[in-house]
């Protein structure tokens, strides 16, 4: 899906702080080679053919004003653990996505480690943000850097 695309259905549904900061972090993206797939207001952000995070544009029912972001991976690899000072620990473990039973893969949830803490009763994507302000952003980024370097590595 071409970048384009992906900022008109976040310009169709968001306004103000959340579409800034949702077209930065796209930018962000597509500056680090980080491609988008999938449908019309859900995707998933890929590098290299592995996902990084899946975007939600339009909150969970498609009709509210919320720009979210979902975890591909529990950060937990040694690789992950050497590139995450205690700040950014502290920002996943604040944003667990615990699992509610919607009947996905993952009810009623399972038990896993971010960052070497355990969790249980997580969703199958380990982590969610609900329209991320600027300083949670930049987070992500880094987040997004650890994701690329374990794709990398193979971790």
């Amino acid at each position: 899906m071409s970048k384009q695309l992906f900022e008109n259905a976040i310009n169709a549904k968001h306004t103000g702080e959340v579409l800034k900061n949702a077209l930065d972090f796209v930018t962000y993206l597509d500056e680090n080679e980080i491609f988008f797939q999938d449908g019309d207001f859900s995707w998933s952000a890929k590098y290299k053919n592995e996902t990084i995070f899946y975007i939600k544009i339009g909150g969970f029912d498609n009709e509210t004003n919320e720009f979210i972001i979902w975890s591909a991976d529990d950060y937990n690899s040694e690789n992950a653990l050497a590139q995450a000072d205690e700040q950014l620990k502290e920002f996943a473990w604040l944003n667990v996505s615990y699992c509610g039973n919607c009947g996905g893969k993952c009810g009623p949830g399972r038990s896993t480690e971010i960052f070497g803490k355990t969790f249980n009763k997580v969703c199958h994507c380990a982590l969610i943000f609900i329209n991320p302000n600027a300083e949670a952003l930049e987070k992500l980024k880094k987040l997004t850097e650890i994701r690329k370097s374990n794709i990398i590595n193979n971790t």
